[in-house]
């Protein structure tokens, strides 16, 4: 970012100072999350492959937005179905708490999820959408709507939130 500025130097001083701030563009993070299904043996996932969806969005984003996209302030967290639910949320959140300090005010992130989903129920009786990320999905809850926003509110105000969900029932959010 640059900036112009004319100043004045009085007759008989030698020095002057000016105080200016740059304020930088506002840049295109990423932050994809992807659950690789290829070693779990459950037919509702066949084929899922989300680690390398994730990649690929962020290819085409940085090929395509290459003079906004910021590469040093991207991150792909590729997660192992095989793993437990709870392991992954917790891959994911603390991914993300590492994740937010390089976005910058008016920045815009693209939060991409790919992997299994489900419409569930939560304490209450709420009913909501689920990303599955671990083989134990059918006992234990993945990454709720409410742990979306929770990780999205993480976020200044200014930033805007584009959040792309390639899952079964990602609707339900």
């Amino acid at each position: 970012v640059t900036t112009n500025t004319t100043i004045t130097i009085p007759s008989g001083s030698s020095t002057v100072t000016d105080n200016f701030s740059l304020n930088p563009l506002p840049r295109l993070d990423y932050f994809g999350v992807g659950a690789n299904w290829a070693n779990v043996s459950d037919s509702t996932v066949t084929g899922v492959r989300g680690d390398l969806d994730a990649q690929n969005l962020y290819n085409h984003l940085q090929t395509d937005l290459s003079s906004r996209f910021n590469q040093k302030g991207s991150l792909i967290v590729p997660l192992n179905a095989t793993a437990t639910s709870a392991n992954n949320v917790s891959t994911i959140t603390t991914q993300f708490n590492q994740f937010v300090p390089g976005v910058c005010p008016n920045d815009t992130v693209v939060f991409y999820a790919s992997s299994h989903g489900h419409i569930g129920a939560f304490g209450g009786g709420t009913i909501g959408f689920v990303l599955d990320i671990g083989l134990d999905f059918q006992t234990h809850s993945g990454l709720t709507y409410i742990q979306f926003a929770n990780l999205l509110n993480m976020l200044t105000d200014s930033v805007r939130k584009i959040v792309i969900l390639d899952a079964c029932h990602s609707g339900g959010i």
